[in-house]
């Protein structure tokens, strides 16, 4: 006896609650499907960067060291990657773009 693919997979969690339910809380929010929108405009990536580089040379120069380092460290990836992917989770759901609208097309 054969199982057929779609009978086999397991359904995607993401695709069990449509955008248009009354309890996707995150409509826009998907995986699969439709994309996150991007939220950052040049300006904050580019202060995000200058940060991240800035807490990154007080770290190898030894002005930070023990947890703050590593506290610091971590938000500098964080600022990195937010600032790579042009997405930032906590503006998201406040709902705050720093894009302008040319730069969405």
């Amino acid at each position: 006896m054969r199982i057929s693919k779609s009978a086999a997979a397991t359904p995607d969690p993401v695709r069990l609650l449509p955008a248009s339910h009354p309890y996707n809380p995150f409509p826009e929010f998907r995986l699969k499907g439709n994309p996150v929108k991007k939220n950052l405009g040049r300006t904050d990536r580019t202060v995000r960067v200058i940060l991240a580089v800035v807490i990154g040379l007080l770290a190898l120069t030894g002005t930070l060291s023990g947890t703050t380092a590593i506290v610091l460290g971590v938000v500098s990836a964080l600022l990195l990657l937010t600032s790579a992917i042009s997405f930032c989770p906590v503006y998201f759901p406040l709902n705050i773009s720093t894009r302008k609208q040319a730069e969405n097309k």
